[in-house]
């Protein structure tokens, strides 16, 4: 009988230890892994479909359209210019709610416009930052935000109006060239993240300038 709850002992903590190792496994797994999923599924989504990240009724839209940099859009795919404060890049997917706050914790919530810098409606200098990766990517961080060219157009909905910029400048700097939240006397829109993905040795800086 003895012998009998021994094995069975045994076999629960060799059948505990087997399922232990699948876990720590897969999550090393993940952990490798996760950084590496968002490029594969971007570099997939851009060459199936280039107008998956053009979302509004939005005159950014109709440009694109007219330009043809992507082909018609049924309107019925098409969301109505968002009620939030919001950032959309569609060379990258970036379609995010801007949020405000003093804290370095709001960066947290995903886009996050800094405090003391100005915003569109005013002119000037408009600092918005997100993090580079969170275990995460998508439309709330600048996960693919050195895929962004000179010349792509990115808009800006705030208070409920549109604002289009176009990229004029891409450059990578040092986190203490704190001069790119300086205000300035041209309207712009200043976006950065922390370069190399993986660490925040470098910022990584994107320009653009309002075109409409």
């Amino acid at each position: 009988m003895k012998k009998w709850l021994s094995n069975i002992k045994s076999n629960k903590l060799r059948l505990f230890n087997d399922i232990l190792s699948i876990v720590i496994v897969g999550f090393a797994i993940y952990i490798i892994a996760a950084p590496i999923i968002p490029e594969l599924q971007y570099k997939v989504e851009s060459s199936i479909d280039k107008s998956a990240g053009y979302a509004y009724q939005s005159d950014l839209t109709s440009q694109a359209i007219e330009d043809k940099t992507v082909g018609e859009i049924p309107e019925e795919k098409l969301k109505p210019i968002p009620e939030v404060n919001t950032l959309t890049i569609p060379s990258i997917g970036v379609d995010g709610e801007i949020f405000e706050g003093s804290s370095i914790y709001t960066l947290n919530k995903g886009l996050w416009r800094r405090p003391k810098t100005s915003t569109p409606d005013k002119g000037g200098n408009t600092v918005i930052v997100a993090h580079r990766y969170l275990f995460t990517e998508g439309p709330n961080t600048f996960y693919h935000l050195d895929k962004v060219k000179k010349g792509d157009k990115f808009a800006l909905f705030w208070n409920k109006k549109e604002y289009i910029y176009e990229v004029t400048e891409v450059k990578t700097v040092e986190p203490t060239a704190i001069e790119i939240e300086d205000n300035t006397k041209d309207p712009i829109v200043t976006l950065y993240t922390c370069t190399p993905l993986w660490t925040a040795k470098y910022r990584l800086v994107v320009i653009g300038k309002l075109i409409n």
